[in-house]
């Protein structure tokens, strides 16, 4: 198989460099502007000629200071990463000299290959599951990849792993919208554990304990036996109202929820994609964890969210299942 050819273009405001399919424009001040379906693995292939040289990308905290990146999966549409290599200026070769990328460990090189190869073709998560344990080379799977990229037409939404994690979420947004604040709030927080269960082959979310009306029966009896009959019907009347309001809020917690894990399973069927392979790409994206995965899908969802929203948004603290 001939290897693509790598290219640096030196411009007035930075460089361009390019490998294959892939190509990233650094700034001179070592800037790279996220555009839509873009993770760390291509910048990596454009500028080293492979998907494992991450550690090299930051990001910038609210003060200025470059931060690192925590989860190489997880940058945005919009936002400036920093190339530090540029920022530093360690590398001092000529207009056309290829970048040497710092040493990283066989193993490690395997785990972000397959990550990246899980991005570009979810379809084929099983073969990348082979290739972290050892199955094929690394140059039999840059032979996959590109024979790949020719076979995955379709699969360009979900292509990242942002897009892949959001879509379920975007196919219940018309829906839950359209809810008053504090049943879109519940709704989303169920679709992201619906997609959490979904992802690890858990039952539905049981709707949690603090989504049950706070009006006991025994309350009401109890209230009812102390007062006169003006005082009994306001209690009645409060309790039927605590009561209407709980089971509105436990709606919003069953429909977001299956909504979501319904969206899925279209998800699958109509791409003819295997679930399981699914599972394992949302499973990884949560690094393995349940209250993983769902705080990342919250995460995402509250950027549409600020100030007393937001606040609202996250209480109570989340914790997978049951809260």
């Amino acid at each position: 198989m001939t290897m693509p050819h790598r290219q640096t273009i030196k411009l007035s405001n930075g460089t361009t460099y390019k490998y294959g399919k892939y190509s990233v424009t650094v700034g001179t001040d070592g800037s790279i502007r996220v555009k839509a379906g873009d993770w760390l693995s291509k910048y990596s292939a454009a500028i080293y000629g492979n998907f494992w040289t991450l550690d090299v990308f930051s990001r910038t905290d609210r003060s200025g200071k470059y931060i690192d990146i925590r989860d190489p999966h997880w940058i945005y549409m919009g936002e400036t990463i920093y190339h530090m290599p540029t920022i530093w200026g360690r590398q001092n070769f000529s207009s056309g000299a290829t970048m040497t990328a710092p040493p990283i460990v066989d193993i490690e090189k395997r785990k972000r290959e397959v990550e990246h190869f899980k991005k570009e073709h979810p379809e084929a998560a099983e073969v990348a599951a082979k290739v972290v344990l050892g199955l094929h080379s690394l140059t039999e799977v840059a032979e996959i990849l590109e024979t790949l990229g020719f076979l995955s037409e379709g699969a360009g939404e979900l292509a990242s792993g942002v897009g892949i994690v959001l879509f379920p979420i975007h196919a219940t947004l018309d829906v839950i919208t359209a809810w008053k604040s504090a049943e879109r709030h519940i709704g989303l927080r169920a679709s992201a554990y619906g997609i959490t269960a979904w992802a690890f082959g858990d039952p539905p979310p049981p709707i949690p304990r603090w989504l049950h009306s706070e009006v006991s029966e025994a309350a009401v009896q109890q209230a009812m036996k102390a007062g006169d009959r003006q005082f009994q019907r306001s209690v009645k009347e409060a309790a039927a109202g605590a009561q209407y309001n709980a089971s509105r809020l436990q709606h919003a917690w069953t429909e977001g929820s299956d909504k979501a894990m319904k969206a899925l399973d279209e998800l699958v069927r109509k791409k003819n994609l295997k679930k399981q392979d699914c599972q394992v790409i949302f499973q990884a994206m949560g690094d393995d964890s349940r209250n993983g995965l769902a705080m990342k899908i919250l995460n995402e969802m509250a950027e549409k969210f600020s100030g007393s929203e937001l606040r609202a948004f996250w209480a109570p603290p989340p914790q997978y299942p049951s809260s």
